[in-house]
């Protein structure tokens, strides 16, 4: 607040005012002065809350206004140092947030202490971070505390910023590197004892190569003719739907037989055959 009131030049009047001797200027300052102080006392009671406006409202100066609020509520300079040692000292590098971010904050306790006049060495500074560091940090701890040239705190940030993005980096390849070990298949090609030939009458597959060794197969897209709505088609199932009978080739009647869906129903099969495909490509399959 006093740095806003020293913007608009009326802070003098909260601090110890000198005086002119000669009438002249002395009758020139007071009326400036009179005026400031309003100015002065008007900016402090509006920033107040309602309560301390109820206390204050009274007071006929800026400097009362002022000095009640220091003794109510300012601090001596010995408890502010405490409060910047302590805070120092409690300081603590957690796991779970970017050290970066939590080594500034450090870097604004260090300038606390300084600005209160509290002078440490630079070097001290640094070694009391490296033993902040939390323990997934030990071995950079370590290494730290054993160079044989001491470490100012800059030098240390810049250390420790490289550290993060080094561990950040490996963090993203290890994170791609599961990923990719499980979408492979459940055994290797060479491991397989029944080799599979390739069927000549399958859909298009797309194959995706991670390991000279391992493939995995995903299904792109199916490719039939004719109208979409009318064919239930699944890659993995022993026999495929045609609710369309001018489709077949051959076609016989059938009693008694069902089929089981994915969802655990059953339907009555009507009858089965054969159907000729015809892929966009210009193959036909039976």
């Amino acid at each position: 607040m006093r740095f806003y009131l020293e913007q608009i030049d009326v802070a003098y009047v909260i601090s110890d005012v000198v005086k002119p001797v000669n009438d002249d200027e002395l009758h020139d300052f007071e009326v400036k002065f009179a005026k400031d102080d309003r100015t002065c006392k008007g900016m402090l009671l509006h920033h107040m809350s309602n309560v301390l406006l109820d206390i204050y409202m009274g007071y006929n100066h800026a400097r009362d206004i002022y000095d009640g609020l220091e003794k109510k509520y300012g601090t001596d300079d010995a408890g502010t140092k405490r409060y910047c040692v302590s805070k120092w000292l409690g300081f603590q590098v957690e796991d779970d947030k970017p050290i970066i971010d939590q080594i500034h904050a450090y870097e604004n306790i260090c300038i606390a202490m300084a600005a209160e006049g509290l002078s440490i060495c630079d070097i001290t500074l640094a070694i009391v971070l490296i033993e902040k560091l939390p323990p997934s940090w030990k071995d950079i701890r370590n290494q730290l505390m054993h160079k044989k040239k001491d470490l100012t705190l800059e030098e240390l940030v810049g250390h420790l910023k490289i550290e993060e993005e080094n561990r950040i980096k490996d963090k993203g390849q290890s994170v791609f590197s599961k990923s990719a070990k499980a979408n492979l298949a459940g055994h290797k090609s060479r491991d397989c004892r029944v080799k599979k030939k390739p069927d000549q009458n399958q859909a298009h597959l797309v194959e995706a190569v991670a390991d000279p060794n391992n493939f995995i197969a995903v299904v792109s897209e199916a490719n039939l003719a004719g109208d979409v709505a009318e064919w239930i088609v699944d890659t993995r199932s022993t026999r495929h739907i045609c609710t369309n009978k001018q489709m077949f080739t051959s076609y016989e009647k059938t009693d008694g037989e069902n089929v089981f869906m994915g969802n655990s129903a059953s339907a009555t099969v009507q009858g089965k055959g054969k159907i000729v495909l015809t892929l966009t490509f210009g193959k036909t399959l039976t």
